[in-house]
């Protein structure tokens, strides 16, 4: 309901921004699921939204209820003292890089401009206004450059309820927010970019169960960690597009999963 009715405001879905505000998806968000006090205390004009203090506590280390899943076993915060979600926007099939194991299967991108199976914008990292949006597989881009982007109605091709807008995430096993001890809260414009490029639930929570040693733990530039995942058994939620609510298995076939997660691939969804 959020994302609807921020697209029925704004004429396309909130965008992740690394520069100028500095500031996710979610907190542009924060109006539409009854967060309204703590958005109009940001000083938009300010920038640098994340890290702004509002009402004695960084935003990024500012707990938000409704974003906690209470299945997530270490908390709301991560070691680093940055606050989690439990839900993230999803840039879809996009190549990400890091982890060289087979279980990783990279899908085969329409719009690989270099026939070498490989997206040639990795992680997502283009620039909108080189007209370059097309090469984002979902629905929200990494917000790396500016202008950011996020995708309209009319963007998603393939059917509202064919293709994943967010997802269950498990911020403190992705390296994206955990990189050198650092890394970033749910607020931060460069903390939120997730994909489906990698399978449901791929461990790479170190120490826990069902952590196999794959390689593709938990660390600084390994950016297959940034997959959507839950402690929930056999899966994990997803909100499409069309505002639907769908549990999907981690035994899914990848290719079905990478059709679910790009917008506008033109291919029959599987069974699922």
């Amino acid at each position: 309901m959020a994302l609807h009715n921020y697209h029925d405001t704004h004429l396309r879905f909130p965008h992740n921004e690394r520069e100028n505000t500095n500031s996710s998806a979610l907190v542009k968000l924060l109006p539409f699921f009854e967060q309204l006090a703590i958005y109009n205390a940001i000083d938009l004009a300010a920038g640098n939204v994340a890290n702004q203090t509002i009402d004695g506590t960084v935003l990024d280390n500012r707990v938000i209820d409704n974003l906690q899943c209470p299945s997530e076993s270490k908390g709301p915060l991560m070691p680093n003292g940055k606050a989690q979600s439990s839900y993230a926007t999803s840039m879809g099939a996009q190549d990400m890089d890091g982890c060289d194991v087979t279980t990783v299967v990279t899908y085969p991108d329409p719009y690989d401009s270099n026939d070498d199976g490989e997206d040639p914008f990795n992680r997502g990292n283009i620039r909108a206004d080189y007209g370059r949006s097309g090469e984002i597989s979902g629905v929200f881009g990494r917000g790396y450059f500016t202008p950011p982007w996020a995708a309209r109605f009319s963007d998603v091709q393939d059917g509202t309820s064919n293709t994943i807008a967010m997802g269950e995430v498990r911020m403190v096993c992705s390296s994206g927010n955990m990189e050198h001890g650092g890394g970033a809260g749910w607020a931060e414009g460069d903390g939120m970019w997730f994909a489906t490029t990698m399978p449901i639930n791929f461990p790479t929570c170190e120490g826990e169960n069902g952590y196999t040693g794959s390689g593709c733990a938990n660390r600084p530039n390994n950016w297959t960690s940034m997959g959507f995942k839950s402690l929930h058994p056999g899966g994990a939620q997803f909100v499409f597009v069309d505002g639907s609510v769908n549990f999907l298995p981690e035994t899914i076939e990848h290719i079905t999963y990478q059709r679910l997660g790009d917008r506008h691939d033109g291919e029959v969804i599987g069974e699922y």
